[in-house]
């Protein structure tokens, strides 16, 4: 994704908000718990079902019109 800066500009930004906050400019912390839990198929039918009834009731987006709202946003 192409954010407008080269690498050096990028790196020049972290250190300097880094130096005026006297720290990360952003939260460092240890994960205690595993992100790559393995659902059961259970929970994974009760998962698909939850998204055919948001479906069904029209609680979705096109992919197309998520991306081009972003791209809006951001600038991108």
């Amino acid at each position: 994704m192409d954010l407008g800066t080269d690498t050096t500009t990028a790196i020049r930004m972290f250190l300097t908000k880094a130096v005026s906050m006297n720290g990360f400019p952003f939260e460092i912390r240890k994960t205690t718990a595993d992100p790559y839990v393995t659902l059961t198929e259970d929970e994974i039918l009760k998962k698909l079902e939850v998204s055919r009834v948001h479906a069904d009731e029209g609680h979705v987006r096109d992919a197309d019109d998520i991306v081009r709202d972003m791209r809006n946003k951001y600038g991108l």
